[in-house]
């Protein structure tokens, strides 16, 4: 599953969060609940590039001093 493809299914499903982790498969959340989409993992690079489509990596640093994103370090 590529990140549009998340997306698409987190919006039909009514979903609150779309969680990605390099190394993971993308997850959204539904009425509190986590629920595993996709069987492929997420690259490195592939995350930086879902990234990039919302906003760019300029704002990543302001994303992550805000805890919008949490990073391995």
């Amino acid at each position: 599953m590529d990140f549009r493809q998340l997306v698409d299914e987190a919006v039909a499903q009514g979903a609150s969060d779309i969680h990605l982790s390099a190394g993971e498969v993308g997850f959204i959340r539904v009425d509190g609940e986590m629920l595993r989409h996709g069987t492929t993992a997420f690259s490195d690079n592939q995350v930086i590039e879902c990234i990039e489509s919302l906003g760019g990596v300029s704002d990543l640093s302001s994303i992550i001093s805000r805890g919008g994103i949490v990073t391995g370090k």
